[in-house]
């Protein structure tokens, strides 16, 4: 390990590093001091993740040591009844692709920084192993099958996760003394029979970096669905080339003809069905006043409602 400081920070590199690695540095690290955002590049092959990783993690590391508490004040504020405090800002570390992730956790295995709290996030999809649902194709209805198993506790993943100690759960799932990936998760899982979904989940409440998907950023939706706060937090877009036509995806609605058509047959369903409907009050009407040649005449609709025909 070789140790550079840049402004300040102490950063541990896994050998010397380049002149444009130092360049990249120093300009990551003047961002986060600035609270600006920055626009980065870097040639291919230049350790452009390996720059970002530690710049950001040595940074992190100072911001911890300038918070002098004692082991006494961080037990009595974790324990108060007030909601918890989060001291030390979280980095936020995207990429557009899961595939893209397990290289980022591969490149931090490598550096210094391996031991900061890490937690990879990823759905259902990715992460559930259990057989049942694991067969549903729908996300939807995984999501659904998952919690009516979990609220009737049939799912023996999410019991032992349940009853598994925090402290143990943090033994089992870094075993290698590596950060795992979302497939050394579910490898781990399976093997210990924990569930891999419900720990990412416990884990983000506690990570120092959080590595995911781009959508999970930049989509309130799901922001909020898992409790993403991005006040005070440095959130890093890797292979940002890439960020316009996610948010484009994000915004964008996709209707097939099919779905064209069938609205279209719907909607003259619809209009069939009113129409009907009004002659069959108009019928009831006319029989109901039929006595009465002078009701009849002033209480009978026209024959036909105005209505714009569909195409």
């Amino acid at each position: 390990m070789t140790t550079v400081n840049i402004r300040g920070v102490e950063i541990m590199f896994p050998f010397s590093p380049y002149e444009c690695q130092l360049a990249y540095m120093d300009k990551v690290i003047e961002a986060i001091d600035m609270r600006f955002d920055a626009a980065l590049e870097s040639p291919t092959g230049t350790g452009k993740t390996l720059s970002l990783l530690c710049s950001t993690l040595g940074w992190l590391q100072k911001q911890k040591s300038s918070f002098q508490l004692t082991l006494r004040d961080v037990t009595q504020i974790a324990t108060a009844s007030s909601p918890p405090v989060s001291f030390l800002p979280r980095i936020y570390y995207c990429s557009r692709t899961h595939s893209q992730l397990a290289q980022v956790v591969r490149e931090l295995n490598r550096t210094h920084y391996s031991n900061v709290r890490t937690t990879v996030m990823g759905s259902r999809d990715q992460l559930c192993i259990h057989e049942w649902v694991c067969k549903q194709s729908d996300a939807r209805v995984k999501a659904s099958v998952c919690r009516g198993m979990i609220s009737r506790r049939t799912c023996q993943y999410y019991n032992k996760w349940d009853r598994t100690p925090v402290d143990t759960l943090n033994e089992i799932f870094r075993e290698s003394g590596a950060v795992p990936d979302i497939e050394d998760m579910i490898t781990i899982g399976r093997k210990h029979g924990i569930c891999p979904f419900f720990r990412c989940r416990q884990m983000q409440e506690m990570a120092e970096l959080v590595l995911l998907p781009y959508n999970y950023i930049i989509d309130p939706q799901l922001r909020k669905l898992h409790k993403i706060d991005l006040a005070g937090s440095v959130v890093i877009f890797d292979e940002a080339h890439n960020l316009e036509n996610i948010c484009e995806d994000v915004v964008s609605v996709e209707i097939s003809s099919v779905h064209i058509s069938l609205a279209i047959q719907e909607l003259k369903d619809a209009i069939e069905c009113l129409q009907n409907e009004i002659e069959e009050k108009r019928i009831e009407m006319a029989l109901r006043n039929a006595k009465s040649p002078k009701l009849l005449e002033e209480n009978i609709p026209p024959e036909r409602p105005v209505i714009a025909p569909i195409w």
